[in-house]
């Protein structure tokens, strides 16, 4: 598992488009730092430039790193586990109140609630869970909210697009990133173990990072404990074909 960071200017862009300024990459840059912090393999045997330098007796994970400081240092702060939010609430303006909850398990075994706000409701559930949760909680294209049987709050086919997730770039974004990767790529299926011997390997692959293909999110229910129904919709655009093509070339020139 890896991340890499956005650019300053697409930070930028996002700030300005929410008008918050901690969303610029001056303010984001501690907490990169903070991730980068993490427990390596153990290196007993290994060559000494083979993996970065790591403190063995800490392990650094999102709860970790994040989670346990900010409950440290906000009493205000409760977190729910094994839960999982089934629908926005919403009062008679549509202004969101709320979240139904389903915490303790699965089916019989599980418990339903609502949890009300007093400021504002956030949906940090990612690319995909998002738009399901406006989706059962009826905000998306109305044919999608009837054929799930499910009330229709607010007609918003723009929900179901994932252009606002991935066209926004700043003006040093680049088109294509090159990955130095040292694992057999030749199937793509699996790095681990799909060698045909047990040598060590390396892989120089390419990757699409201003992509013109635009996929969607939509369900096929109305519940939660169901996934998306996800089209990413990757190389659907002849133009990021073209780039996938030129940039394969450059990296076999590179190797």
């Amino acid at each position: 598992m890896w991340y890499q960071r956005g650019s300053i200017g697409s930070y930028q862009l996002w700030a300005d488009k929410v008008g918050d300024p901690s969303y610029t990459f001056p303010e984001l840059l501690p907490f990169f730092k903070k991730s980068a912090k993490f427990t390596g393999p153990d290196q007993v045997g290994r060559a000494g430039s083979s993996a970065p330098k790591f403190d063995p007796n800490v392990r650094s994970t999102s709860e970790s790193s994040f989670l346990r400081e900010a409950l440290r240092r906000n009493g205000n702060l409760i977190t729910y586990r094994n839960s999982l939010a089934k629908r926005i609430l919403f009062d008679a303006a549509k202004r969101a109140t709320g979240v139904e909850m389903e915490s303790g398990g699965l089916g019989s075994g599980s418990v339903t609630y609502n949890k009300n706000a007093t400021k504002e409701v956030i949906l940090p559930s990612g690319a995909f869970r998002s738009p399901q949760l406006l989706m059962v909680s009826g905000i998306d294209p109305a044919l999608i909210l009837k054929e799930n049987n499910i009330d229709i709050l607010a007609d918003r086919p723009g929900s179901q697009t994932r252009s606002d997730l991935d066209a926004t770039f700043g003006p040093e974004w680049p088109d294509v990133e090159i990955l130095l990767l040292d694992a057999y790529t030749g199937r793509l299926d699996d790095f681990l173990l799909g060698a045909p011997d047990l040598k060590n390997y390396t892989a120089i692959c390419i990757a699409i990072v201003a992509p013109f293909s635009r996929g969607n999110v939509t369900i096929n229910s109305s519940d939660t404990n169901d996934y998306p129904v996800v089209n990413p919709n990757w190389l659907g655009d002849a133009r990021d074909r073209e780039v996938a093509i030129a940039a394969f070339k450059r990296a076999r020139a590179v190797s």
